[in-house]
């Protein structure tokens, strides 16, 4: 089947969106009929299972981590005991963690100090000065830049490589030159990320880390 869930909605407007799991939920104004609904879906077809297909192969190459056998620090897939009987202890080669909330607090620990010191070498290296850093845990984006020049970024971006982790870092910095997405933002980005658009698009492989480690 095409949709797995279908919700009835009081906006004017038809849309799908395909979760982190893979199920394609479809939300509908109530007066909308089978005959516009079967030609919406018949137009939105093949971009409908080519996303499915994409997010599934995703979940599958990154199954371990999902399962938490696994955990992603800086790209590598570090293998995950959770045991109540282990100290809490993350290593190069292994992570040791009682339980989920244990883990987490080693993530944010390790994500701070590094994503910390990265944050004032790549300040310096692009000339701008931001006021505070700090963790965020949202399911919505990687980071932000305030109007108060406050860098907040998600602690799952370290589980990134170190490359799409800068490109994140180099974003939010930007926006203390350009606090907007104008063509004078996109160009301090590719100033120092040239190929931004291949890595914007790589980081979107990862939004399943999102609704992780909660």
């Amino acid at each position: 089947m095409l949709i797995d869930k279908i919700i009835i909605t009081n906006s004017r407007n038809i849309c799908i969106k395909i979760t982190n799991s893979g199920e394609v939920i479809l939300k509908k104004p109530k007066n909308y009929s089978e005959h516009m609904l079967n030609e919406f879906l018949n137009a939105k077809k093949s971009w409908i299972e080519a996303n499915k297909k994409r997010i599934l192969n995703i979940r599958e190459l990154f199954k371990n981590v999902i399962n938490y056998n696994t955990c992603l620090i800086l790209g590598r897939e570090v293998p995950l005991i959770l045991d109540q009987n282990v100290k809490n202890d993350l290593r190069e080669d292994v992570i040791y963690a009682k339980n989920v909330k244990a883990l987490v607090k080693l993530i944010k620990k390790f994500a701070y100090e590094y994503i910390n010191a990265r944050l004032q070498q790549l300040s310096k290296q692009m000339g701008v000065k931001y006021n505070e850093f700090t963790l965020e845990n949202t399911r919505k984006r990687w980071g932000m830049c305030s109007t108060k020049n406050d860098i907040k970024i998600n602690f799952r971006a370290i589980c990134l490589e170190k490359y799409q982790l800068d490109y994140i870092l180099i974003h939010e910095l930007a926006h203390l030159k350009e606090f907007n997405h104008s063509k004078k933002f996109w160009n301090v980005v590719k100033k120092h990320v040239p190929d931004y658009l291949i890595v914007k698009k790589q980081i979107s492989n990862y939004a399943f880390l999102l609704e992780m480690y909660r």
